[in-house]
C-alpha cells in the first residue's frame, strides 16, 4: 500500500508553557514506511527515521529525513536487498549533545541482526549487535551522558528475556536480563545508569547498579503495560506511562496511565480513559515538569494522534487528526 510520511510539527505559544498549534507536512512518498521514529536537534528541528522501499520495487532499505530549517535532506543509512524477508521493523533514532544522529534497527529477516548506525561527514557507520533469532522483537534506544547507545531488545523466543547492549572497545558488551519481556522501553536516568520499562507479566522498572540490575513492580496489575515509555522528572524521580486493558461488558478498553516514582513507591495516575484504545505512548518531560504524551486514541469519533499535557491528575489534550492519504 503506497502511503505518505505525514509528520506534525509543533510550534508552542507563549502561555501557557503547552498551549500548543500544529501544522502537518507531508515530507516522503517511498511505500510502508511505519512504524518511523522522530529526534529533534538542539535547536529544535527534526529528523525522521524509517524503513521503505521504493514504489514496490522490493528493494527494503533504511532511511533517514533531516530537517534544516527550510529543506529536509534524505540519506539511506542501509539498503537490505533480497536477504529481507518482510515483518515489521523496529527502529530508534536520537541526537547526541553535538547533533550527531544515531539509530538503532531490527528488520525482521535481515541476517537476523540489530543494527545500530551512527551518522559521519561521508554517510553513515553500521555495527552489528548481536544474533536476534528471526522472530518479532521489541527494540528501544538511549544515549548516555557521553552520548554513546545503550540499547534494549525484548526477545520472544526461544526465551523471554530482555538483553541491554552497550559498546566495548571495538565490539559490544551484552547484560541479559531474564524474566524482563514484551513491550520495553529504554532510558539513562539522571545518574548515568541504563533503566529499562518492561511489559512482563506486569509493568517493571529496572535500572543498572554497581552490584546489578535491580527490579521494581511499577504497577501490579496484570492487564497493564502492553505498550509503554520511560522518562524522568526534573528532580531525577521515573515516570512510567503505558496502557491498561480493561474488560467491561463484553467489551475491550485501553486506557491511559502515568506512573510515578517517589520515596514511599510507585503511584497510579489516569491520564485518558475518555476511549475505547489509547495505545502506544510516546513521552517526554520538559524543564518545568510537565509530562507529554502523544498516543494513538481511538474513539466514537475515529482515531487520531492525541498529545496529553500534565501531571497527576491533571491534564489536558490536543487532537491532530489521523493522516490518510495517497
Amino acid at each position: 500500500m503506497h502511503r505518505l510520511l505525514v509528520v506534525a510539527l509543533l510550534a508552542l505559544c507563549t502561555a501557557p508553557a503547552y498551549c500548543l498549534d500544529w501544522t502537518v507536512n507531508k515530507i516522503a512518498t517511498d511505500n510502508h514506511q511505519t512504524p518511523a521514529a522522530i529526534a529533534l536537534d538542539q535547536s529544535g528541528l527534526p529528523a525522521i527515521a524509517y524503513q521503505a522501499d521504493m514504489h514496490g520495487m522490493n528493494t527494503p532499505y533504511m532511511r533517514c529525513l533531516r530537517f534544516d530549517g527550510l529543506t529536509w535532506h534524505s540519506s539511506t543509512i542501509e539498503s537490505f536487498g533480497s536477504s529481507y524477508l518482510g515483518g515489521l521493523p523496529m527502529v530508534d533514532l536520537a541526537f547526541d549533545g553535538s547533533d550527531n544522529l544515531h539509530a538503532a534497527y531490527h528488520a525482521l529477516g535481515h541476517d537476523q541482526h540489530i543494527t545500530y548506525a551512527s551518522q559521519t561527514d561521508t554517510g553513515w557507520s553500521l555495527s552489528r549487535i548481536g544474533d536476534v533469532p528471526n522472530v518479532f522483537c521489541q527494540l528501544d534506544m538511549a544515549l548516555d551522558h557521553n552520548g554513546s547507545p545503550v540499547v534494549g531488545y525484548s526477545l520472544f523466543s526461544p526465551e523471554n528475556r530482555t538483553v541491554v547492549a552497550t559498546p566495548s572497545g571495538s565490539g559490544w558488551s551484552y547484560e541479559s536480563l531474564p524474566g524482563l519481556s514484551g513491550q520495553i522501553s529504554v532510558a539513562v536516568d539522571p545518574q548515568g545508569r541504563p533503566a529499562i520499562l518492561s511489559e512482563t507479566s506486569c509493568p517493571t522498572y529496572a535500572y543498572r547498579t554497581p552490584s546489578g540490575w535491580v527490579q521494581e513492580t511499577v504497577d501490579p496489575n496484570p492487564m497493564a503495560g502492553t505498550f509503554n515509555s520511560l522518562a524522568y522528572l526534573p528532580d531525577g524521580s521515573p515516570v512510567a506511562a503505558y496502557s491498561l486493558t480493561t474488560v467491561v461488558g463484553g467489551h475491550t478498553y485501553t486506557d491511559l496511565i502515568a506512573s510515578y516514582r517517589d520515596a514511599t513507591g510507585w503511584h497510579q495516575h489516569l491520564v485518558d480513559a475518555t476511549g475505547s484504545q489509547d495505545q502506544a505512548p510516546s513521552m517526554v518531560v520538559d524543564a518545568m515538569g510537565i509530562i507529554h504524551i502523544a498516543y494513538m486514541h481511538t474513539d466514537d469519533t475515529g482515531r487520531s494522534i492525541r498529545i496529553a499535557h500534565g501531571s497527576g491528575d491533571s491534564w489536558t489534550y490536543d487532537d491532530l487528526v489521523y493522516p490518510h492519504g495517497d
